[in-house]
């Protein structure tokens, strides 16, 4: 056997440089040996050519044996579903190109050496099918006393991780006494109830302390020393962490960069399922739960966390704000091929408040904060603290204005901070806080500014040298230390918070902001009375579909029915919002969205708002009807269909055979009886899910007629046609018409009255008395939507 070694070890070395490779064959000489006397440890990859693989996971791997060598011998084998015949190279690539000295935790004397050795002792397997993992378990069998344990690292989607389980379960698990780890990377289910049928899954194949979910944000070294400081200044802030001092806790990840090359990906799961159910929630777990009394206790770290997360609240729908970058949708539709109607409301953005229904924080806001294309790429947890205290002279520390011109803080920097490395900072009149003795004073500018105080107003520290997530975590798991990884009970508690919050979402349309710094304050936000909304109100209707209105209103009813008031455009930007979240849960509810525009100069403007982002309004489940039409060409300037296609429909989406003029020229011209053009369209509209429009919208006129039901006319009395003949406009005009009838009009599910202008003052004020309801003579009076919502829309110039 030994002499076989050395022919394989002289015919490598015939063919490279004598010196290394004699390097490589005294260590793998030396490994040889070492399998004889060392306990062994089989790692295997499973997507071991994937980007997760390449960026981190063989870097990390390679670091654990650095630090392992000694007392371990390991086997490394590299997993795909791919033949041997491209696995081999692909792997060796990859090992060659992406895991290096300079990424290493010990990159001095040797490191070189010690990686060709690594690189060497990594083999590939394709596995696909039942009998390959049966296959490759027979060859990790080892004497039972040799066999230390089996971790199988799943770096592939979550959909594969059942199957999978199964395999190791069935012909991977060790007879001997050695352990077997799994570890799986998120996500871990879509929402609540995906993710206890995905725990389900795993449950049948592995058992609980089997399963090692890794969240690499928990591996960074800002968030791993949040728990030890609080141990260590336990005397100091004990008395402070809680209501009665902390104003709020702000828990941020900031990203410069945007979601192309990920959008497949991204567009399923967006900013909350991505980074805080996961990553920001598990922080906000370090930082409030009751700090266990032996902080090494898996179980007791575990029951705390659990503890806290069953007392935080769900987050409720006005308790979250969310935004969109722009041009995302336009990067989805590319990189997916979806068509130029197709849409996405997957926000990029979000901040929502969390609260804690214990005495120590009932009624602190602790805020979630994530947000991709943003001006600066940051992580960190700041805790804010109340500060009552007047200040009588102007001297303060140092004979500066200090204590009450600036909040005190302490601050985590958990990724990417100005200073050198990830700090930990505390406001100067707060307790001095004690650290590990390895921990130093980064060398920074002191005039540094830190959330409006300079750098100078806080004692700071650093950890000796930051490390990467992945090298810490699977250091963890090769350690069996289950606290820095997600269990079931804990997962499934997340979940609960999160999971009502993203139901509502769903339809919701999110701000959109410009991205980096040209976004501005635009995102910016307040929380109060346990509600989050943006400090800057909306004007476009674009923004957030079901937001309430965001300008001032004289009063908010007009004749018993809501009232929306205000400047022109203000009006009609909440009109245009309003119509919005009224198409999205039409066609949520029942697949299409069925609306009737008017005619006349009134809504123009709305039409306006609705072309300027064609892009967001659903279009291709939308039909369009019309409340009244001309008797003239469609073509003709007079007509309200070429009004409408002219300011609206020109510019957006909707599909051709979603329009549906009304039929004013047939076989025997314009608006004959005899062709029957009102009773076609009639029966057209019946063809309308349960014959209902979902929305009509009027205009006014002067006169108080609507559609065109004119005053004094009969078609205002009509009881039984949907659809009539009018010849009741005015006569210097074009009198003929085709139009709803009330009755058409009052069957909808929503109508709204769109009233703007100086010309309408006068009827307005006749309508604003309460007994005025003569139909007849002010046709307007006739819309009463007995089993619908009834909006009147009237600016300032027509409401006085």
């Amino acid at each position: 056997m030994m002499k076989a070694i050395h022919m394989q070890l002289l015919k490598v070395a015939s063919c490279c440089l004598v010196i290394g490779c004699l390097a490589i064959a005294v260590l793998v000489h030396g490994s040889e040996k070492a399998k004889a006397d060392r306990p062994v440890v089989s790692v295997v990859i499973v997507g071991g050519t994937g980007d997760l693989s390449t960026r981190y996971l063989w870097q990390g791997f390679y670091s654990l044996y650095q630090g392992q060598k000694d007392k371990f011998s390991f086997d490394f084998y590299g997993a795909a579903r791919m033949p041997a015949s491209e696995g081999d190279g692909q792997l060796a690539s990859i090992l060659k190109h992406n895991v290096s000295c300079s990424k290493s935790v010990q990159p001095g004397l040797g490191c070189q050496t010690l990686l060709d050795a690594y690189r060497a002792m990594v083999s590939y397997r394709k596995l696909k099918t039942a009998d390959d993992y049966a296959d490759l378990c027979k060859e990790m069998e080892q004497e039972e006393a040799k066999e230390h344990g089996r971790l199988f690292y799943l770096s592939v989607p979550p959909f594969a991780y059942a199957g999978i389980a199964k395999n190791i379960a069935k012909g991977c698990r060790p007879e001997s006494r050695a352990w077997l780890r799994v570890v799986l990377e998120k996500p871990f289910g879509h929402d609540h109830g995906s993710a206890e049928e995905l725990a389900t899954q795993l449950s049948a194949h592995l058992r609980e302390e089997e399963i090692y979910r890794i969240d690499h944000y928990l591996g960074k070294i800002g968030v791993q020393s949040i728990l030890p400081f609080r141990m260590l200044n336990d005397g100091n802030y004990k008395d402070l962490w809680n209501r009665e001092h902390i104003e709020r806790v702000e828990i941020v990840m900031k990203e410069k960069i945007d979601s192309k090359g990920r959008l497949e990906f991204y567009n399923e799961y967006g900013v909350i399922r991505d980074v805080m159910q996961n990553h920001l929630t598990e922080i906000f777990t370090l930082v409030a739960m009751e700090m266990p009394a032996n902080i090494s206790s898996r179980r007791e770290f575990l029951n705390n966390k659990i503890r806290l997360l069953q007392q935080t609240q769900p987050v409720k729908p006005h308790q979250a704000v969310i935004g969109q970058y722009d041009g995302y949708v336009d990067q989805w539709r590319e990189e997916l091929g979806k068509g130029p109607s197709d849409e996405t409301l997957v926000p990029t953005f979000t901040a929502a408040a969390l609260y804690v229904e214990n005495p120590r924080w009932k009624g602190v806001p602790f805020v979630l904060v994530a947000g991709k294309k943003l001006d600066e790429r940051l992580g960190y947890v700041r805790v804010v603290f109340k500060d009552n205290a007047v200040c009588v002279t102007k001297a303060g520390r140092n004979g500066s204005v200090n204590r009450c011109s600036k909040h005190q803080q302490m601050i985590f920097y958990t990724g990417n901070p100005g200073l050198k490395y990830p700090a930990i900072l505390v406001s100067d009149h707060l307790p001095k806080p004690m650290l590990p003795t390895s921990w130093s004073v980064p060398n920074n500018d002191p005039n540094t500014d830190i959330f409006g105080s300079n750098l100078s107003d806080f004692y700071y520290f650093s950890p000796p040298k930051d490390q990467d997530a992945y090298t810490s975590l699977i250091a963890s798991c090769f350690h069996g230390d289950q606290k820095m990884f997600v269990g079931t009970d804990d997962l499934m508690a997340s979940w609960r918070i999160w999971t009502p919050l993203l139901q509502s979402l769903e339809n919701k349309r999110p701000r959109i902001y410009t991205g980096g710094e040209d976004t501005g304050t635009w995102l910016d936000f307040r929380v109060k009375d346990r509600t989050v909304k943006y400090i800057h109100e909306q004007e476009d209707p674009w923004e957030s579909a079901d937001a309430a209105p965001v300008f001032q209103s004289i009063t908010d009813r007009f004749r018993s029915r809501p009232l929306v008031t205000g400047k022109e455009e203000s009006v009609v930007a909440q009109l245009a919002q309003h119509l919005l979240s009224i198409a999205a849960e039409s066609i949520q509810k029942r697949g299409s969205f069925h609306i009737a525009f008017p005619g006349g100069s009134t809504p123009r403007s709305l039409f306006a708002h609705l072309a300027k982002l064609s892009n967001l309004f659903p279009w291709e489940d939308t039909f369009v009807w019309m409340v009244d039409e001309r008797c003239v060409p469609l073509t003709d300037d007079h007509s309200n269909f070429k009004q409408l296609h002219d300011s609206l429909l020109q510019f957006v989406n909707v599909p051709y055979l979603n329009i549906n003029p009304m039929p004013v020229k047939l076989a025997n011209g314009f608006c004959d009886a005899s062709d029957k053009g009102a009773e076609t369209y009639e029966d057209d509209l019946r063809q309308i899910p349960d014959g209902r429009l979902d929305y009509v919208l009027l205009g006014m006129g002067a006169d108080g007629h609507v559609a065109s039901l004119f005053p004094n006319h009969p078609t205002v009395g009509e009881k039984s046609a949907k659809v009539t003949l009018s010849d009741g406009g005015p006569k210097n005009n074009v009198p003929d018409r085709m139009t709803l009838t009330l009755p058409t009009i009052n069957n909808a599910r929503h109508a709204g009255v769109l009233i703007l202008g100086k010309g309408k003052r006068d009827m307005v004020s006749t309508l604003k008395t309460e007994g005025v309801g003569d139909p007849l003579r002010y046709p307007v009076t006739g819309v009463d939507l007995k089993k619908g919502e009834q909006v009147w829309y009237i600016d300032h110039e027509a409401l006085v």
